[in-house]
């Protein structure tokens, strides 16, 4: 299927390398370090090349399809919504402070709907905290809730045919460990909602979730995949001598062409979810040929993921584990090959979506490619309108303590709260 080209996005830079920022005994160092690390990974991927482009090519090419005769988008409402908060927090003596925004835009075909864009910003303050880690995690958990918040509102106010969100529907779950029963007492500003702890927040982010899951219109671009399914499902197939360990993305862009397609219920024949064999490991002895123990070390993946999420999510009950697991389990994903030189995008999308909407999709993201990141152009106009610059935070707090002193505020007062933590490092956030 050829298909038409929409727009082309580039971006130049004309900054200052950060390593020539450096004294020049450390870049010297580090160019050391580089050099290191390049034959290092020339040897192995020496080591690698004839069963890359052997055995495994042959193997993966198995789910890989090329695409064609898919509906038409032009028609459709598209919704976009996406997040960001500051990358780095500003630690000060009396406070911790952080900003968030999400902002949802509706396209209809590929040309904006007037007056269809909603923006949310906000900030999370506290004291400071046992953990700055601790901080930038509620940072995170609160940015995700506005994004689930604001994509669960777009579907009931603009009736997409469409909804596009950024990052994997459960990839907040990885955030949490640890940290569920934890006292949080924050308010939501939108509702009013108060979550007393972190596992209050996790389990409200769920339900908006699931109700996007659930409506049927929403997928996801991922960007950062850190599953590696192919190599362990090639492992359970033939054991250690395909014990790669490269992420799925990677993998995917040394065997695709442009305009494919990788489907993992085509790679994978045994019918089983991909996402289990990402936690396929160990060594399997199958000397007898029975099988067996490739089985064992099976169930064991199946049983360490399926756990991972019932303790991530904070899951309870016996009904709320099922239902959950089975939302998360059910989520499938293509890789799609949209232009030369970038690796693969992921969607990913619940299992049962319409045909129809899900065949739109793809085309609309190999028609609308911006050859510069690989990903729709509408996806990467929504992502530079969200991303709060570096230093916004320190300017945010900066404006607060300079409207306190014009108002006689005592001086000595506000350095006390509003000193640097180290006042040797401007902290960007």
């Amino acid at each position: 299927m050829k298909f038409r080209r929409v727009k082309r996005l580039e971006v130049a830079s004309e900054e200052i390398p950060a390593l020539q920022k450096i004294p020049k005994d450390l870049q010297l160092r580090f160019y050391s370090l580089i050099e290191d690390e390049v034959n290092k990974l020339i040897k192995n991927f020496e080591t690698n090349r004839e069963l890359i482009y052997g055995a495994i090519r042959d193997e993966v090419r198995r789910g890989i399809r090329r695409v064609e005769d898919l509906p038409d988008w032009s028609d459709m409402k598209i919704a976009f919504v996406d997040g960001s908060d500051t990358p780095v927090i500003d630690e000060r003596i009396g406070l911790n402070y952080g900003l968030y925004a999400v902002i949802c835009k509706l396209f209809k075909g590929y040309d904006p709907v007037e007056g269809a864009e909603w923006y949310l910003g906000g900030k999370l303050g506290d004291a400071p905290s046992e953990s700055a880690a601790e901080f930038k995690l509620a940072l995170d958990l609160v940015t995700t809730y506005y994004e689930r918040y604001v994509a669960v509102q777009t579907l009931m106010s603009y009736d997409p045919d469409l909804i596009i969100i950024d990052g994997s529907f459960f990839g907040y779950r990885y955030l949490s460990s640890g940290v569920v029963r934890k006292k949080f007492m924050w308010v939501d500003q939108q509702s009013g909602e108060m979550f007393k702890t972190f596992g209050d927040l996790l389990h409200r982010i769920t339900d908006l979730t699931e109700e996007l899951i659930n409506s049927g219109k929403a997928v996801a671009i991922v960007k950062r995949v850190i599953t590696n399914s192919i190599c362990g499902y090639l492992k359970y197939k033939y054991g250690d001598d395909f014990d790669l360990r490269m992420s799925d993305r990677l993998l995917l862009n040394l065997v695709m062409d442009d305009n494919e397609l990788f489907d993992f219920n085509k790679f994978i024949e045994n019918g089983v979810w991909y996402g289990y064999f990402s936690n396929y490991g160990g060594r399997v002895d199958d000397r007898d040929g029975s099988g067996k123990s490739r089985e064992r070390a099976l169930k064991e993946a199946i049983r360490l993921y399926e756990n991972t999420i019932k303790i991530n999510l904070a899951l309870r009950d016996r009904d709320q584990i099922k239902r959950v697991s089975g939302l998360v389990t059910g989520l499938e994903r293509y890789f799609l090959k949209t232009t030369r030189d970038q690796l693969p995008v992921c969607l990913e999308f619940p299992r049962g979506i319409d045909e129809r909407l899900l065949g739109s999709t793809i085309r609309y993201m190999f028609e609308t490619v911006n050859h510069s990141t690989g990903f729709p152009i509408c996806f990467d106009l929504i992502d530079n309108l969200v991303s709060l610059p570096r230093g916004l935070t320190r300017e945010f707090i900066d404006e607060i303590e300079a409207r306190l002193l014009s108002m006689g505020i005592d001086k000595l007062y506000l350095l006390s709260v509003f000193g640097k933590v180290n006042p040797q490092k401007e902290f960007e956030g």
